[in-house]
């Protein structure tokens, strides 16, 4: 299995991405070792992992919940499900067809690597609010 390293990238535009790169064999050939980011998204892909890490879900709940629990705008539903199957395909998702009464639907559900990329996300996250604290702070010192 690919060792994994994680680390937060904080740049003037994105307050915070993560990226997990796995060395292997396909280190370095495009599509292969990129973890949630550079691509834009982030609050996205965290707020997926950290609803789906509380149950397994499909896609209209998932939606109605980054739009209620986490607040966040989704002007293009079509980027929940892309950022579905790209966290998919990155092994941080599985997901199974749930056939029911209704039409069949995409169940996903969390998988441990998941767990692991959302755990490091929200401690960075921890991270940058308290630095943001602290630069409000300085800034709000400064200008009373």
């Amino acid at each position: 299995m690919p060792q994994e390293t994680c680390r937060l990238d904080i740049d003037a535009i994105n307050i915070y991405s993560v990226h997990v790169m796995r060395r292997g064999p396909h280190h370095g050939h495009p599509g292969h070792g990129h973890g949630p980011g550079p691509r834009g998204g982030r609050l996205l892909d965290a707020g997926l992992l950290l609803l789906i890490s509380r149950g397994t879900s499909h896609g209209y709940p998932l939606i109605e919940a980054i739009r209620e629990d986490l607040g966040l705008d989704v002007p293009d539903v079509g980027a929940v499900y892309r950022a579905l199957r790209r966290q998919e395909s990155q092994g941080l998702l599985t997901s199974t067809w749930e056939t029911g009464a209704t039409r069949p639907r995409r169940v996903y559900t969390i998988t441990p690597a998941g767990r692991e990329v959302l755990e490091i996300w929200m401690r960075g996250v921890e991270e940058m609010r308290e630095a943001l604290e602290r630069l409000l702070q300085v800034w709000k010192g400064d200008t009373q």
